[in-house]
């Protein structure tokens, strides 16, 4: 059986650029780069990328955080933007 780590860390490695479509990848990208912080994004964009565990809710309403996986992700955004 397995526990909600490991689940999680088996959904971290699913997630990739490629299943992410054009409007998540944006959005990733608007996070801050310090904080992680994100402002509000229309509710598919903000539901999907939640569901795939990337973001995280904020202390404020409408905002969001990047989680672990979301700044890898974030990290490979800003990465291959330059080219």
């Amino acid at each position: 059986m397995l526990d909600d780590s490991m689940a999680r860390k088996g959904l971290e490695s699913s997630v990739s650029l490629h299943s992410l479509n054009s409007s998540q990848r944006l959005w990733i990208l608007t996070a801050n780069h310090v904080s992680g912080e994100l402002s509000a994004a229309p509710a598919t964009v903000e539901e999907s990328v939640r569901a795939l565990e990337l973001v995280k809710s904020g202390g404020q309403p409408d905002t969001w955080v990047l989680t672990q996986p979301g700044w890898k992700i974030w990290r490979l955004l800003v990465a291959n933007s330059g080219r």
